[in-house]
């Protein structure tokens, strides 16, 4: 019975000493090794990112606020230390939070010149998605309208449509019938009225006016009556001349350009058969081109003077 007891007594003994024993070890492996993952909170919302490090035993403590192109308001931006870090309990999980997209107010550029538009809006960030166009009274090239408004806060999507002008309306008016008039004469008459001269043709066709004289317009294009506005292009349809190539009259469209750095008083003279005669004096600016219809009547030379100065000489055959 003694045996029994005193076997009793050392198994008791064994067994508190092996609990106490393990109890020691897992207190020192939990010590050492103690540390707790820290959870991955970018991207979240600071109320879910607050619940998942509070879950594990870690405070959450904003160390910042930034701006963010992407994540809205209160959302984290980054963390420290980074997902998976060892941290001891209670210690803390520091996030930059997001104060969201940065404003920025639309500038005004109506009114303004387009490569001045565009550098503006380039400066501040902005990406000229559009440009449309529109007459306005507004200067031609120059802006009349934005989208967004000015004044207007942008965020994320800093798109920018802008309606440029393509000047005033252009003034329409009725085309005059120029047909029996002399083909020379009839040229400053387009040219005022802001219309340029295009293609002359010649055609000895029998016309039902028997008064119409070579040198005279037969036919035009477009046709009287039509509307036509600034710029349009008048073409001549002229009732050739004489047979005799030393005698023959035609009519063509003289081109000059002014060197780019000397204008002034400009003088076209001609010389034909008829006699030398100035058919043009006009002030321009260096660069400008004059457009002159020529009468050619046997073989002519045309003389440019600026400001007294010989600048051109061309010669003319018939047609």
């Amino acid at each position: 019975m003694k045996k029994f007891v005193h076997f009793l007594k050392l198994a008791v003994t064994v067994i508190t000493v092996g609990t106490v024993t393990g109890l020691l070890v897992m207190t020192y492996a939990l010590r050492d090794s103690g540390d707790i993952g820290t959870p991955y909170v970018e991207g979240e919302e600071i109320i879910t990112a607050l619940e998942k490090v509070s879950l594990v035993g870690l405070n959450l403590k904003m160390s910042g606020l930034a701006y963010h192109d992407e994540l809205p308001r209160n959302y984290v931006i980054s963390q420290d230390p980074k997902p998976g870090n060892g941290l001891k309990a209670g210690r803390d999980v520091r996030v930059v939070i997001s104060k969201g997209v940065r404003d920025v107010v639309m500038p005004d550029v109506r009114e303004m010149p387009l490569h001045q538009a565009e550098s503006i809006l380039k400066r501040r960030g902005f990406n000229l998605s559009a440009k449309n166009h529109a007459h306005s009274a507004i200067k031609e090239g120059h802006v009349i309208a934005q989208l967004p408004p000015r004044g207007r806060r942008i965020g994320n999507e800093k798109n920018v449509e802008l309606l440029i002008s393509r000047g005033p309306w252009p003034r329409r008016f009725i085309l005059s019938d120029f047909r029996g008039e002399d083909a020379f004469e009839i040229t400053g008459d387009i040219q005022r009225a802001g219309l340029k001269l295009g293609k002359l043709r010649y055609s000895s066709e029998k016309s039902d006016r028997s008064e119409i004289m070579p040198g005279a317009v037969i036919g035009q294009e477009p046709l009287p009556g039509k509307p036509v506005i600034k710029g349009d292009e008048i073409s001549l349809t002229i009732r050739s001349g004489d047979t005799d190539l030393k005698n023959r009259r035609s009519y063509t469209l003289y081109n000059y350009t002014l060197p780019s750095k000397k204008g002034g008083i400009v003088k076209v003279v001609s010389d034909n058969i008829d006699g030398e005669k100035d058919i043009y004096i006009r002030s321009h600016k260096g660069g400008q081109m004059i457009s002159i219809l020529l009468e050619v009547a046997g073989t002519t030379s045309v003389r440019v003077y600026i400001d007294g100065e010989l600048a051109s000489v061309k010669q003319f055959k018939p047609m």
